[in-house]
């Protein structure tokens, strides 16, 4: 049982390397929006709309549409979800549909590379899309001060944590060990693939795709474990 309460964190900590280097490809290459963070995308969005700039804007706007049909669609699908388990098989449905939304846009980046404005929109789209299924799997998974795909609550949670243990003078908790992992897991996730797509593009748009198929693998995994045991 100790090996079921605790697992779940790995696979959350995978999914943060998804959005963080997602949101390094969406803001560099998509014409700088967000597809995950959808408060800096609403500043975008808003920025653009305020200066008249409705080119950028209709590109912020494409994403936050991506997300929240992102988030109705796993909402959708996790429905009808048995939360006695720690990982219900519709959060793994939730995760594939991600994972193959995301192996389209890497395709597109190593086949293709369309810089055309319907391939450019296609793309935020797809990104979008699959960031806000995520975020909703993610929020219905309910692991402590943690979201993968907006850092703002995650870091309160975790400086809010560590001040509480410093004040009683305690070991911080186990939440706040979870809140710091998932932050720098985020930082780190950017700062990789903003390096890696200086020098590969195709290889730097891999890793949200290969980041799922590992979470979705990881899950299959742990649920043959479950039956067989």
């Amino acid at each position: 049982m100790e090996v079921l309460t605790v697992e779940p964190t790995g696979r959350i900590v995978l999914l943060t390397v998804c959005s963080g280097s997602m949101d390094a490809l969406s803001f560099l290459e998509l014409g700088h929006v967000f597809t995950s963070a959808m408060t800096g995308n609403t500043v975008l969005l808003g920025l653009a709309m305020g200066q008249g700039l409705f080119l950028d804007a209709s590109r912020s706007a494409t994403a936050l549409g991506g997300f929240l049909l992102g988030v109705v669609i796993a909402t959708w699908t996790m429905y009808d979800a048995d939360w006695n388990v720690d990982w219900p098989p519709s959060v793994t449905t939730v995760f594939t549909i991600e994972m193959v939304l995301l192996g389209a846009f890497w395709l597109d980046r190593l086949w293709f590379g369309l810089h055309m404005s319907y391939g450019l929109y296609s793309l935020i789209a797809l990104a979008a899309v699959a960031m806000g299924m995520q975020s909703a799997a993610v929020r219905q998974l309910d692991v402590p001060g943690i979201m993968t795909t907006f850092l703002t609550g995650t870091l309160t949670s975790l400086l809010g944590g560590l001040i509480h243990s410093t004040l009683r003078q305690s070991a911080p908790p186990s939440p706040v060990t979870r809140q710091a992992v998932v932050y720098l897991t985020y930082l780190g996730s950017v700062m990789g693939a903003g390096f890696l797509m200086s020098r590969d593009l195709a290889a730097a748009a891999a890793i949200p795709f290969c980041t799922v198929l590992m979470v979705v693998a990881w899950a299959h995994r742990m649920a043959r474990m479950r039956g067989n045991g």
